[in-house]
């Protein structure tokens, strides 16, 4: 990055721009751990960002405001609604981009940490100015946040540009935990139902996906030739449940006095509705079936679900 910055601001290019593109292409790269970075420089990024506008605000003279508040109105208009939208036109247009997307980004362009990072290089640069270059700066970035990020969602919307079913945390192509995916683990014994059976005979429901296999200290991709060993433990893929407001967890601790101490879980009596999805002894998580005996200081989980009616059959 600072090779990049460096390089086209001794040729005389611009040095942020060229570490932009840098950025993007090595976004779309492979890199380890690379999500885990994004989020790190987040934080980087807005420690950066506080730190410039607390530098404006410190160049800034409030009584000097309303002086500079009608040119640098002018001047936010033409950006937001010429000089702007041209741009965007005559770049997006020729790779087939739509009018909605076109009007999305015109508006998009909110003044910010770049405009006051470039008032900054021209007062250094020495160039004799009318106005009050911090001054101007301060207002049209209040009045772009104002007007452009307070407008943004109803531009969106009225465009038709605004998709429910997207992450705007994706990064490139960096994979993002998304809301219709859980990845659940299985763990073999030797008694397991799957234990010597390859994965094309097992009858798994319709849905899951062993994507992963841990055994001993060995990873592997499974496919359907892979036979089951006791000890190995399955990574599967499935939808997610998604009625979260029609299902709440509580949890229940198990005391030397309480009723469900050294009882199995089918002697509790448990009203419809509810039902002990796990239980945590001793740092560990247990997953509950009818022989499971309940012990003091236990945690158990609960999966409460409105409106229930209880099974039979």
């Amino acid at each position: 990055m600072i090779v990049g910055y460096a390089l086209p601001s001794v040729a005389g290019g611009n040095g942020y721009l060229s570490v932009y593109l840098c950025g993007i292409l090595i976004g779309n790269r492979f890199i380890p751990d690379k999500k885990e970075m994004v989020h790190f420089f987040d934080i980087l990024t807005e420690i950066a960002q506080m730190v410039i506008f607390f530098l404006l605000g410190l160049l800034v003279t409030p009584s000097q405001l309303p002086e500079v508040f009608v040119p640098a109105l002018l001047l936010c208009l033409f950006m937001l609604f010429i000089g702007r939208p041209v741009s965007v036109l005559a770049i997006l247009k020729p790779f087939g981009a739509s009018w909605q997307q076109i009007g999305v980004v015109s508006w998009a362009g909110l003044r910010g940490v770049a405009s006051i990072v470039f008032s900054i290089y021209v007062v250094l640069s020495g160039i004799p100015m009318t106005y009050n270059l911090f001054n101007m700066v301060f207002v049209i970035v209040l009045l772009s946040l104002a007007v452009q990020g307070t407008l943004l969602p109803v531009v969106s919307r009225k465009l038709e540009m605004i998709d429910k079913n997207a992450n705007v945390m994706r990064t490139f192509n960096d994979y993002q935990d998304e809301n219709d995916i859980s990845f659940v683990k299985i763990k073999i014994t030797d008694n397991h139902p799957f234990a010597g059976k390859t994965l094309k005979e097992i009858e798994m429901p319709p849905g899951v996906l062993v994507v992963l296999l841990f055994r001993g200290q060995e990873t592997m991709m499974p496919n359907g030739d892979t036979s089951l060993e006791g000890g190995d433990l399955l990574i599967c893929a499935a939808p997610a449940f998604e009625d979260r407001e029609n299902l709440t967890l509580y949890e229940v601790e198990i005391d030397k006095n309480h009723k469900w101490r050294d009882k199995p879980v089918n002697e509790l009596d448990q009203k419809a509705g509810v039902l002990i999805v796990m239980v945590k002894r001793e740092g560990s998580t247990l997953i509950p079936n009818g022989n499971t005996i309940i012990r003091q200081d236990d945690l158990l989980v609960f999966r409460r679900q409105k409106h229930a009616k209880q099974a039979h059959g």
